[in-house]
């Protein structure tokens, strides 16, 4: 393959997004009843729900203990 060729498949390949892949996972192993509870904030841009979940990315932690860490988070830091 020459030069041109392997620059315009890198210019076309849209990168792979490992994150949102696993932004996804999280949220759909969020327990039925704290996802109907907590919808608006779980689908906020930016939030403190993407921090948590980046952070745990990271660290290399399982889709389902990232969002068991965040739901008992979230009962401790944001229900009064």
């Amino acid at each position: 393959m020459n030069w041109k060729v392997s620059l315009d498949k890198y210019l076309t390949t849209p990168p792979e997004d490992a994150f949102t892949s696993y932004w996804e996972r999280v949220v759909m192993n969020f327990t039925d009843s704290f996802y109907e509870e907590n919808e608006e904030w779980v689908q906020e841009l930016r939030g403190q729900l993407d921090e948590w979940v980046g952070k745990m990315f990271k660290k290399g932690k399982s889709p389902d203990t990232c969002a068991r860490v965040i739901e008992r988070a979230y009962r401790l830091y944001f229900v009064f």
